[in-house]
């Protein structure tokens, strides 16, 4: 009797301690399942203490060193419950990629592709003759004459862009509109305006969110607005696409004259990788695939310019024994990495907003969208 005695004041410890050690769990988890965790260990402390308090002891102390493992789970999940609650949390973390619904792009048509590709093909042919078969004509920095460019900007990339614009701004059209935002960045850099164009760049962002919000809360935006807007929506990479238009601006920039560019291939090698990775981009027919597409490209094609600084350094090895020289290539070249790769997350952001925006004045009254 005393042993059974001693059995039965063991397991009416080890209940108390259990129920004790229950309020260290959330309080929606106590509410939700305290009392049947209470149940299911009495039940697996009743077949133990049959067996002597040895064993009884040895059950409670293997349930209790499961606790602590369980209570930081339970508040885990309680914290990201919240969170989840969050507006802006939920924004953040609802992926943009969907689906792509079939279109009229280079997806489906090597016709629309070859278009799509077209305004990286003339800058990449106008480089290289520029480069390599310089005319007398052309001076020998005009690298460094950005305003001298400005007859293929308004020759070729202005009218195409609204030629697109015209159109609903079809995928084709919004590298056009990439290749007038480097030349605008390249004539800002050259009158010392780079502040003013990126608040000019934010600006525009901003711009363009108001007018979503005001089409979806508001008033409705003009038809031709509207069109020009599910155009955007359809493919959000399709903005990613637009601002990669700048690489042609920014491998001039990275090849900047300081060396005699014409001595290497490096700069062909930079404008093929350009024109690959679109060729790559307007085949894939999921947008994560595209967005990657677009950053490899970016980091491949900004690759060539530090062997170029590495050729005129005596060779690659040469150039990585003295940190200063690579260290400060590698510093400018990264700069214009970031300062892209930078462009083509706001997209994202823009379409993370907008689907938040879009899911909102959908439940509140089915509101229209762009």
């Amino acid at each position: 009797m005393p042993g059974r005695k001693a059995i039965v004041m063991l397991a009416a410890a080890l209940m108390w301690l259990y129920k004790l050690s229950l309020h260290t769990f959330p309080a929606q988890f106590q509410e939700n399942f305290a009392e049947e965790m209470t149940d299911v260990f009495e039940r697996v402390l009743a077949q133990p203490a049959s067996r002597g308090w040895w064993v009884l002891l040895g059950v409670g102390l293997h349930e209790f060193c499961q606790l602590p493992q369980a209570v930081w789970w339970a508040h885990l999940a309680a914290w990201r419950g919240k969170q989840a609650q969050r507006p802006l949390t939920r924004t953040i973390s609802r992926s943009p990629f969907h689906p792509l619904p079939p279109a009229h792009d280079g997806r489906f048509s090597w016709r629309q592709l070859a278009l799509e590709m077209l305004p990286f093909v003339v800058t990449a042919v106008g480089l290289v003759l520029l480069t390599y078969l310089r005319p007398h004509a052309i001076p020998a920095n005009w690298q460094q004459q950005w305003s001298g460019l400005g007859w293929f900007v308004v020759l070729f990339a202005l009218p195409m862009f609204c030629l697109g614009l015209a159109r609903g701004l079809p995928r084709w059209a919004y590298p056009w509109g990439g290749l007038l935002s480097g030349y605008s960045l390249l004539l800002a850099q050259a009158f010392h305006l780079m502040a003013f164009w990126v608040i000019l760049l934010v600006a525009a962002f901003v711009l363009a969110l108001s007018a979503v919000h005001s089409h979806l809360y508001h008033w409705p935006l003009p038809p031709s607005l509207q069109h020009i807007g599910r155009s955007m929506a359809l493919d959000w990479t399709r903005l990613c696409f637009g601002l990669y238009g700048l690489m042609p601006w920014l491998l001039i920039v990275a090849f900047d004259g300081v060396y005699r560019t014409d001595r290497t291939p490096y700069m062909t090698l930079s404008l093929l990788l350009m024109v690959l990775g679109v060729w790559v981009y307007g085949r894939c027919h999921r947008q994560p695939q595209q967005w990657v597409v677009l950053l490899t490209a970016v980091s491949v094609t900004l690759l060539p310019p530090l062997l170029h600084q590495a050729a005129f350094q005596g060779g690659v090895w040469r150039w990585l024994t003295d940190p200063a020289r690579w260290l400060a290539d590698l510093s400018w070249i990264g700069v214009l990495w970031a300062f892209q790769i930078t462009l083509l997350l706001l997209p994202m952001l823009a379409r993370l907003v907008y689907q938040s925006w879009a899911e909102e004045n959908s439940r509140a009254d089915g509101g229209g969208h762009l």
